[in-house]
């Protein structure tokens, strides 16, 4: 008896349906294969987050700045520069390709700023860290950050603050609602196009907005800063 086989016809949707099943997978694999790359940067920069945690309570919370490249923590300047090179600390967070700063207060704040070539995060005192690919939405992220950072330095003598945000310039306000004082300017893209405002009762952040047409930062109630990649509702 003389064998059948697959006509043209058959093998045409055979390669059409595997086809189909192909389209239908592989961005389906993509999407998995990247939210593991996702989770394995966001668990590298907690151990990182860790590591100085630990070095910041043996030395009794002062406050420090530490360097991190090429897998290496190096302990800087408040300012993030003058950075040792001569030690290192031993961490468990691995990131290939990773450049950033990690900051702690002596109020046992932390703030920090870690990326590679695909993703990047930051925190700044009052927010969980935020792990992405918007390169753009984090540079906006670590804007917020700074100015934070440059605020709590200069506020020095632990009074209650206003500073409003336009044009570049960080303006200390009176009662009034009134400019006294330029305050801090922070040379930053985002700052020129960014408007909003940022209270302070002594040390800690009572109120904050910062909007650009795109991002936006704010206080929530529970007194964590949440931020959004679009503008502010």
């Amino acid at each position: 008896m003389k064998k059948k086989g697959f006509t043209l016809v058959e093998l045409i949707a055979v390669i059409v349906i595997l086809g189909l099943i192909g389209i239908i997978i592989i961005p389906t694999v993509n999407d998995t294969i990247q939210k593991q790359r996702k989770k394995a940067f966001q668990t590298s920069v907690y151990g990182l987050l860790d590591t100085v945690k630990s070095e910041s309570q043996n030395a009794g919370f002062t406050t420090k700045v530490y360097r991190f490249h090429e897998n290496e923590l190096y302990e800087c300047d408040s300012n993030g520069e003058n950075c040792s090179v001569s030690s290192s600390l031993k961490t468990d967070g691995k990131i290939k390709n990773g450049e950033g700063y990690i900051k702690v207060s002596k109020d046992g704040l932390y703030s920090l700023s870690i990326s590679n070539n695909t993703y990047c995060s930051f925190k700044t005192y009052y927010n969980n860290i935020i792990v992405t690919d918007n390169k753009a939405y984090c540079e906006f992220g670590n804007t917020v950050k700074n100015a934070i950072e440059e605020i709590v330095n200069y506020n020095v003598q632990d009074v209650d603050r206003v500073f409003n945000l336009s044009g570049g310039t960080l303006s200390l306000l009176n009662e009034d609602g009134v400019d006294i004082d330029p305050g801090v300017t922070i040379k930053n893209g985002f700052l020129s196009s960014a408007e909003g405002y940022f209270e302070f009762y002594n040390v800690e952040i009572g109120d904050l907005e910062v909007r650009t047409s795109d991002y936006c930062a704010f206080l929530n109630h529970n007194g964590i800063i949440q931020f959004y990649n679009h503008g502010c509702l």
